[in-house]
């Protein structure tokens, strides 16, 4: 792993092997958003195209944070991997925050 890899982790105390989640695409099993319930099947990512288990994704739907689960399904991350997640990077407020704006605008992902 190198040091650039390691800015973008979670402490692994905190969410085991977590990397934040647009270098590739990568397409997923139909599922639904933990929040808005909206049927995602795929998924965009700063370090490689293929999410892991802790990977953390922002609803193209709803804006919400999501963290993949050992299944690759997502969840609602728990209050203290929230805290670590908008700790390390606070960027993620204005990535949700242009996700609603441009369903605003009527974008289509």
């Amino acid at each position: 792993m190198t040091e650039k890899d390691n800015k973008y982790r979670i402490p692994t105390t905190k969410i085991k092997n977590a990397t934040f989640i647009a270098v590739g695409t990568a397409k997923l099993s139909r599922q639904a958003c933990p929040y808005c319930h909206a049927e995602l099947d795929s998924t965009m990512s700063f370090e490689s195209s293929k999410p892991k288990p802790g990977d953390v994704s922002v609803c193209a739907e709803c804006g919400e944070i999501a963290v993949f689960d050992e299944n690759l399904e997502f969840r609602i991350p728990t209050p203290e991997e929230l805290e670590t997640i908008m700790a390390l990077r606070p960027d993620f407020d204005d990535l949700r925050f242009a996700v609603l704006r441009m369903k605003q605008l009527g974008f289509k992902w």
